[in-house]
């Protein structure tokens, strides 16, 4: 069974880059909408390029599975994790940067 769920970067406060490999999962790009298919117990990783000291918030509508977002630096440490909200509600994440670079967000597939 495949579960949906949609992403959005709705708030950036200052200048916006973006750039994507081939290889990676796609960017999250300011204002665009991304609706992924997420099947049970998989999760997905999807970025933001982001400068230092940007804020940053993401909208990730839980459509049809409940999720938990991992968030991770630049240099790949894993910031927080958030599982607040249930299927139907969104979970948003914000966070203001601390240094230049890609940062990831880890979306979950969870069991409740």
């Amino acid at each position: 069974m495949r579960l949906r769920v949609l992403l959005a970067l709705s708030t950036v406060r200052a200048e916006w880059l973006s750039a994507q490999s081939r290889t990676e999962s796609p960017s999250l790009v300011l204002g665009r909408k991304l609706e992924c298919e997420l099947s049970a117990g998989r999760s997905q990783e999807h970025y933001a390029l982001l400068g230092n000291g940007q804020y940053a918030r993401f909208n990730i509508a839980q459509l049809t599975v409940n999720i938990s977002v991992a968030v991770f630096d630049a240099a790949g440490r894993q910031l927080f994790t958030i599982d607040n909200s249930s299927i139907g509600e969104a979970e948003d994440v914000e966070l203001i940067t601390t240094t230049s670079g890609k940062y990831r967000l880890r979306v979950t597939a969870t069991a409740r």
